[in-house]
């Protein structure tokens, strides 16, 4: 019984760590997806922006990040964006305005 309970505590830890990432890969990832939404928002839609909070999501097995931030200059008009960064190339997924895009 002992033996059970031992095996099935190191299998749960053993899972429980294979979905953490290190600090350095998370900060990596952090940067390539603010990187990239800025790229996005100044090309698409003129905007340069202040990234000021990420969170990543469980969503697709977390390989998505969300960015958000604002409109440099004008606060009133928050930003977010989701990234996908499960491949070697980031992609954005979506992106979203406060403001009505011209």
């Amino acid at each position: 019984m002992l033996k059970r309970v031992f095996i099935l505590l190191l299998l749960s830890i053993l899972l429980l760590g294979c979905k953490d990432i290190s600090e350095k890969e998370e900060d990596k990832i952090v940067q390539r997806s603010t990187q990239l939404a800025k790229a996005y928002f100044k090309e698409k839609l003129g905007y340069e922006i202040v990234v000021n909070k990420h969170e990543f999501t469980t969503r697709t097995n977390g390989t998505e990040i969300y960015i958000y931030g604002y409109e440099k200059g004008d606060k009133e008009n928050k930003i977010s964006a989701t990234i996908d960064y499960s491949g070697d190339e980031y992609k954005v997924q979506m992106v979203g305005t406060d403001k009505k895009v011209k």
